[in-house]
């Protein structure tokens, strides 16, 4: 363990021979908590390169047993670290692209940065997991998806409570499980490197953005860098809120205070209220049409997921859901 550190800490590059040995023992849980954090610190605190991220992914996907596989999923995951709390964005915009016809899988976890993760927030208004994450798909068109598996180090991540390699691994996986992902990335370097990855894997079509305020996900406060990968072809471009035909607000329009005022968030916004933060989450709705294809822009995006939500059948797709996990 030592010398695994020294040399992780060293000045020259960590060989990959190591990075494959130390991945491994992770995902076999041979570490304990104080050998996880110092490890994961240490690679982060080095810097990851492009080859020890794949092939940190290489091990990872040969441990990985079970998962979540469904042709013409689109999926949408977070690496998180974002500093701004916002509510839970991209679980309202994932219930909004499935009430548009939109076959969706949002994987679920409690967050290290949240005060409240779509995980929390979602046991809270009464959704469980107990049903297979295929059949729920065939059923209602959504999944939440909960993996079970790399278990101890999800827990250990929130434990951390800062960004590690497991966030970019996780990320990367995820996107595994659906033809299609928008990923969030809320650091400007972990957002090309995972493009450089994807381009790497060359059969995924990802959608990465970034608010360049700093937020995980397309932002209403400024514009929103992204970078479009279809197989081993990528495209960078920027959107404001503007393109969208919304207007821009400000942080505190769109903070929340406690988990209360989150869950009520959540209902008001499915009930169609008209504020900043349904304009969020319409943006980011509309970027899943667009991925999907459902929409041939992300302005035609934005009308179909108004069209969807104002109409209630977002909030019907909700009450479905919750119907069928009872």
């Amino acid at each position: 363990m030592r010398k695994s550190l020294e040399e992780i800490l060293g000045p020259h590059k960590v060989s990959l021979n190591l990075m494959k040995a130390v991945m491994e023992n992770l995902c076999q849980g041979h570490y304990n908590e104080s050998q996880m954090a110092s490890i994961l610190t240490a690679i982060r605190f080095k810097g990851i390169t492009i080859d020890e991220l794949m092939t940190a992914n290489d091990v990872f996907l040969k441990n990985k047993k079970n998962g979540f596989s469904k042709e013409g999923c689109t999926g949408i995951y977070s690496t998180g670290g974002g500093f701004f709390k916002a509510f839970n964005v991209s679980t309202i915009a994932t219930i909004i692209a499935s009430a548009s016809g939109v076959n969706m899988v949002k994987h679920i976890a409690r967050g290290y940065n949240y005060s409240m993760s779509s995980l929390d927030l979602l046991e809270a208004l009464g959704i469980s997991f107990a049903h297979d994450p295929h059949l729920c798909v065939e059923k209602l068109g959504l999944c939440f998806y909960k993996n079970s598996e790399f278990s101890h180090l999800h827990a250990f991540r929130k434990s951390l409570g800062v960004p590690t390699i497991m966030d970019l691994l996780f990320a990367v996986l995820g996107a595994f499980d659906a033809e299609h992902s928008i990923i969030g990335v809320s650091n400007l370097d972990d957002f090309y490197l995972l493009a450089q990855a994807f381009q790497r894997i060359g059969d995924r079509h990802i959608l990465l953005v970034r608010g360049e305020d700093g937020m995980d996900e397309i932002t209403l406060t400024k514009k929103t860098r992204m970078i479009e990968i279809k197989g081993r072809d990528s495209k960078e471009f920027y959107l404001c809120p503007e393109d969208f035909g919304c207007t821009r607000c400000i942080f505190s329009d769109l903070e929340i205070k406690d988990i209360p005022s989150t869950i009520n968030l959540f209902h008001e916004i499915l009930e169609g209220k008209k504020c900043p933060a349904t304009d969020l989450v319409l943006m980011n709705a509309a970027a899943l049409l667009y991925l999907a294809g459902t929409a041939s822009d992300f302005h035609q995006g934005k009308i179909l997921a108004e069209q969807t939500l104002y109409s209630g059948k977002a909030k019907q797709k909700f009450n479905d859901v919750l119907n069928f996990s009872s």
